[in-house]
């Protein structure tokens, strides 16, 4: 029954949906694809852990369900490839508005558009022409247009911030002076955008006729420099570019788009906290890691606000990320996490996430208080489950979407830039408060940023130049070198937070951890 169900509905996706959508070529070289991915998994399981042993080792399993890992990532695989199929037949980036929202960023009462050389809107300040001359491109029926409004994708396109271009609508008036600015999209982390509409309202009045905008003249969004930056950026190239073919006039020359920016302070105090952590690792001293946690929430946590999120894994998967010479700062960080992933596995985790560190002291206090607490083997296992779960069905969501919007339900992406409110604070209460009990509660139950670390846990090619742990002191249910459940927190070696007494095989008769 199962048989002929797949086959039923196989049939009626390809006939109904792929053909129609990608023709019959196209849907051959997809139903071929989804065979070669259903197939790997078989192939690995069948041969490779009996004839590698490098695979062999890394093979033990980690999660209680292994079917069920597999079919995610299958459906995964399958989601990512539909959407970049889908990515040539999106539509274009908004040009056109309402009268009713070019009013609000220029207060003009009536709008005349020009489509050459680009789309915009020229704004006049009576509801309707009166008679005179024949209108020319500044001017309706004699009167002279007092504003201009444009979409910064109309002119701007070469400005990015983190995640690409933003598209912002534009008001300027004859003068010079930016009448308003509104956010139309972007691929912005929307957490750090959240209050963007608010700090473009804050923009109005400013004049760009003797000098652009930039951040010595206006006050960055929290958390948010290299966005604010670009937005900056966008406002002052689509206001020259309107008001030039508007009302014929020059604006302050601007520097170059898209240029390599200079290495600041974060940069280098980013560098020397990164080249901090391997001595550190090396010599796995449990007092400098501490430390070091301390360092990575001072800095990357409450000074830059630069956690690594779910949402960066999004946007690397749709190709929406600036360059490293626009964002050098963030670029050295996901260059770090990739080497150290494949040398050592997930060290990110156990050693600089500020989040995760944060939840570390905290749970540190917990035990202090005595209020720490273990759950039972079996039932731990299948919670350490769900972030996995979570991570399949994120990218699930985002990739059949296209709304990263999904991506964006981790407390660490609202917690340092001040910005929780509603049920994110209430997540962020319950996830921090749930840390003084169960040891770093969100990254070991529900982290999908986390759990995508975690598989690096099967490379960890150079684990044997890191400190030999010690299981018998793991109080997370640790049994192996490439367990993807370790965060490579090291406390195992010195046993000093985990205060393990013995521990016998969890499957044992009667088997329990004994704790402090």
């Amino acid at each position: 029954a199962a048989d002929n169900f797949g086959g039923a509905l196989g049939g009626l996706i390809t006939g109904a949906l792929m053909v129609p959508l990608l023709g019959v070529e196209k849907t051959c070289e997809v139903l071929a694809a989804i065979t070669l991915l259903g197939i790997a998994p078989l192939v690995f399981a069948r041969w490779a852990p009996e004839s590698i042993p490098g695979l062999a080792e890394r093979g033990v399993r980690s999660l209680p369900a292994t079917g069920l890992g597999w079919a995610l990532v299958f459906l995964v695989l399958v989601s990512l490839g539909w959407h970049w199929l889908r990515q040539g037949a999106e539509p274009g980036p908004q040009l056109q508005f309402e009268p009713e929202r070019l009013t609000a960023v220029t207060q003009s009462a009536r709008f005349v558009p020009v489509e050459s050389p680009f789309p915009y809107y020229l704004g006049f300040e009576s509801e309707a022409p009166e008679a005179g001359p024949p209108s020319s491109p500044e001017s309706d029926a004699g009167e002279p247009a007092e504003t201009a409004a444009v979409a910064s994708m109309a002119t701007a396109t070469q400005v990015r911030g983190f995640a690409g271009p933003l598209n912002l609508l534009v008001g300027i008036d004859r003068e010079g002076r930016l009448r308003g600015a509104q956010h139309v999209a972007s691929d912005e982390t929307p957490s750090y955008i959240a209050g963007i509409d608010e700090w473009l309202a804050g923009l109005a009045g400013t004049d760009l006729s003797q000098q652009p905008l930039d951040l010595a003249r206006v006050d960055a969004m929290s958390g948010a420099t290299v966005s604010s930056r670009a937005a900056l950026e966008t406002i002052n190239r689509a206001a020259a570019e309107v008001t030039r073919e508007a009302f014929g006039r020059a604006t302050p020359a601007l520097p170059e788009a898209g240029g390599a920016r200079a290495l600041d302070l974060r940069f280098w105090v980013t560098v020397a906290l990164l080249l901090a952590f391997f001595p550190i690792f090396l010599g796995g001293s449990e007092r400098a890691r501490l430390l070091l946690q301390v360092a990575a929430i001072a800095v990357l946590g409450l000074w830059l606000n630069t956690p690594i999120t779910e949402v960066d894994l999004v946007n690397l998967i749709q190709g929406h990320a600036g360059t490293p010479g626009e964002n050098p700062q963030r670029w050295l960080l996901l260059g770090f996490i990739a080497l150290t992933a494949l040398a050592f596995g997930q060290v990110w985790c156990g050693y600089l996430c500020p989040f995760g560190a944060l939840q570390e002291l905290i749970s540190r206090l917990g035990r202090r208080l005595g209020l720490r607490e273990y759950p039972d083997r079996r039932v731990d296992a299948l919670l350490r489950s769900l972030k996995f779960i979570l991570l399949a069905a994120m990218l699930l969501a985002v990739l059949s979407t296209g709304n990263e919007g999904w991506a964006s339900f981790d407390p660490m992406q609202h917690l340092f830039g001040g910005r929780l409110n509603g049920w994110m604070l209430v997540l962020a209460v319950l996830v921090l408060a749930g840390s003084l009990i169960y040891v770093r509660f969100w990254c070991r139950y529900l982290c999908p940023i986390g759990a995508f670390f975690a598989l690096s846990n099967k490379l960890a090619v150079l684990q044997r130049l890191a400190p030999q742990r010690r299981f018998e002191h793991c109080d997370l249910g640790v049994k192996d070198e490439f367990d993807v459940d370790c965060i490579r927190c090291n406390r195992c070696l010195t046993g000093a937070d985990t205060r393990l007494r013995h521990v016998r095989h969890p499957n044992a008769a009667g088997a329990r951890a004994e704790t402090d």
